[in-house]
């Protein structure tokens, strides 16, 4: 599984004919051909080199300046819907996947994404969640492939088998025309490993197999996905794009970062102290995640578990409300539904639900929240439930700076998005 921290970049010493591809006679799988010269370079969450070596100041920013980064957020979120430069960037995840997909079908029915236009990034299952939104995917059609997805590789196991069985559902369930209505609006995060490693985004296709290709190199989870380490598309050699750019940014004015685990409560313990910094302060902006806008009770090895394993499909149903409603609530939080800020809303509130059973995944949701209250854990205020509950607090502060004036000038509707999906 990719991790939040992408490592070094490699430039081993090679040595082959365009001939021949297995450097030593070796399969990809075998890495002991590479050369022990190692280069390397920092990059961030989105794919973007990043500067080190500066100081950081522990006072962190004072209230108003706090309050002038939030207005700054809003105006940018603002001007680039009605300028057509926003755009939205899709976090690693594996089987999180349902929870991206929540949040683009509710964002859908608000008209944010408008006629299937909207620059959008996705690494690994951040691609996945994307190219089935782009594709035009009817809700139920695309929640019936991920439970038939799940039960197989719940029965039947995902690793080393993962690539294969993917690769079938993708030709299966995407249309002929994939490569034509991706094209252009679906940026593929890619992670290229030679001569250094380094993001590579992938937003043109030659056709339907071309655009497969390159979701699977896009989920190459090394090893995991089909026992190999790293695959070739297009000539060169890659492996899964959230290594690089765990969450990637496509080429926008402003871009909303989106994030499958409950990163919200960690960055909260940095942010301040490099809030002056603005390149840094940007790359751990991420405006939606489990967390970002109510408590969440599950640690970080429960969503690794569940991203390597599929959860049963109650669970799923419910990642998928729950993006779904977090989706809602970044919207009124950024004044973006008015009727939801006339009546003041900011908890997701009206948000779309799939049923089915997610309801017995919201129960369990509950009693595992109730368990960690009662176990004591955030009660510092800075951690857990009260990290949670503060971001909670603050989103709706932002929301309420701006309500007023965005419901009264309107903004982007509520009603249903039209377009191909059902």
């Amino acid at each position: 599984m990719q991790c939040l921290v992408s490592g070094p970049r490699l430039s081993p010493s090679l040595s082959r004919s365009p001939s021949d591809p297995y450097p030593s006679g070796r399969a990809w799988s075998s890495a002991s051909w590479l050369q022990p010269s190692f280069q390397t370079r920092s990059q961030s969450f989105d794919g973007a080199d990043t500067r080190s070596g500066s100081s950081v100041d522990d006072q962190g920013l004072s209230g108003d300046e706090r309050e002038r980064r939030a207005q700054s957020r809003l105006e940018k979120v603002r001007r680039g819907l009605e300028s057509g430069t926003l755009g939205f960037g899709f976090s690693a995840g594996g089987f999180l996947y349902p929870y991206h997909l929540g949040i683009l079908w509710e964002l859908h029915e608000l008209n944010i994404l408008k006629d299937y236009k909207v620059q959008m990034a996705g690494a690994s299952a951040g691609s996945l969640a994307v190219a089935t939104y782009n594709c035009g995917l009817d809700p139920e059609k695309a929640t019936q492939a991920l439970h038939e997805f799940a039960e197989n590789c719940r029965t039947k196991g995902t690793r080393y088998r993962l690539g294969g069985l993917l690769r079938d559902f993708l030709h299966a369930y995407l249309p002929a025309d994939a490569h034509e209505r991706c094209r252009g609006n679906t940026h593929v995060a890619l992670t290229r490993l030679f001569p250094v490693v380094r993001n590579e985004m992938i937003s043109e296709f030659d056709s339907k197999d071309d655009f497969v290709n390159a979701l699977l190199t896009s989920c190459h989870i090394p090893f995991y996905f089909n026992g190999s380490w790293m695959t070739e598309f297009r000539g060169k050699f890659y492996m899964d794009g959230g290594v690089a750019a765990f969450i990637p940014r496509p080429p926008t004015e402003y871009a909303v970062k989106v994030c499958c685990f409950p990163v919200n409560e960690v960055l909260a313990t940095v942010q301040d102290r490099v809030a002056q910094y603005d390149r840094v302060a940007s790359l751990l902006d991420v405006s939606i995640s489990p967390d970002a806008f109510e408590p969440w009770p599950f640690d970080y090895a429960r969503m690794v578990t569940w991203a390597l394993v599929p959860a049963d499909d109650d669970m799923l149903r419910y990642m998928i409300n729950k993006g779904r409603r977090d989706a809602r609530a970044w919207a009124q939080r950024m004044a973006l539904v008015p009727r939801d800020a006339a009546e003041g809303r900011t908890g997701g509130e009206g948000a779309g639900d799939v049923g089915g059973g997610a309801e017995r995944g919201a129960e369990r949701v509950a009693a595992a929240q109730r368990e960690k209250e009662a176990d004591g854990k955030g009660e510092d205020g800075r951690g857990g439930v009260g990290a949670a509950a503060a971001a909670a607090d603050a989103g709706a502060a932002e929301a309420e700076a701006v309500a007023s004036g965005r419901a009264a000038r309107g903004g982007s509707g509520s009603g249903g998005g039209g377009g191909r999906m059902g």
